[in-house]
């Protein structure tokens, strides 16, 4: 794992994450980030998650987005 460092001092080195040695309220062993003290594993599945539900409901209008975004 990291090395364990408190969110001030990473503030204060301009880190964007930061480790403190303890498990998050999911039981995550992972870093957190600075701006919001969330759990970066947590962070990556309410991510995927939120893909999931919003993303392959309307693909086709992701399709159409990206396509325009090209051009």
């Amino acid at each position: 794992m990291s090395e364990i460092i408190t969110r001030k001092e990473a503030l204060s080195k301009g880190l964007k994450r930061y480790f403190t040695g303890m498990l998050c309220q999911n039981g995550h062993l992972s870093e957190r980030y600075t701006n919001n003290h969330i759990c970066a594993e947590c962070a990556k599945k309410h991510a995927a998650q939120w893909r999931k539900d919003n993303l392959m409901l309307n693909r086709e209008s992701v399709n159409i987005s990206a396509r325009k975004w090209c051009k």
